[in-house]
């Protein structure tokens, strides 16, 4: 049998179901901190950003509204980052990613680079994971989900 949520119908997600999805996101977690802390111990002192070699330089804002690298973006974001954040930026710990007005891509960037942490919610550093230019098309992706975005801001 198969329980329902009461709201609107759909199928209820099986217990064992999500303890499997609780689980990928621990072992995802894991690793992604487990790459920071290696990284950190062969370059003590330094930020992952700091790294020599890590990072691309900013793009310009023309960079960041081409469809091509949106596109690019949207496609890494829904490969790695849906399951926390949604395919639009709906879900996960933090509000929604349509509702934000102004965003600097830089502070975008530095936290998909470096992760954070705050309090219980930690977002793994994926700078070890992925190339620092298609973090910026992530983010690329991420600002065209922006109220700011669609208001030209």
């Amino acid at each position: 049998m198969t329980r329902r949520f009461p709201e609107h119908g759909k199928p209820a997600v099986s217990a064992a179901l999500f303890r499997a999805a609780r689980l990928q996101a621990a072992l995802v977690l894991a690793c992604g901190l487990a790459a920071t802390t290696a990284q950190a111990e062969e370059n003590p002192g330094k930020p992952p950003a700091a790294i020599e070699g890590s990072t691309a330089a900013a793009p310009g804002e023309d960079d960041l509204k081409n469809p091509e690298w949106i596109q690019a973006g949207k496609t890494r974001f829904v490969q790695t980052c849906a399951y926390c954040h949604g395919t639009r930026g709906e879900a996960g710990k933090t509000r929604s990613f349509e509702t934000r007005e102004t965003w600097d891509p830089q502070v975008i960037h530095d936290t998909i680079a470096n992760g954070r942490v705050n309090g219980p919610n930690v977002m793994p550093s994926w700078s070890g994971s992925i190339p620092d230019d298609m973090i910026w098309k992530i983010v690329a992706y991420i600002k065209s989900l922006s109220a700011g975005y669609k208001a030209g801001k």
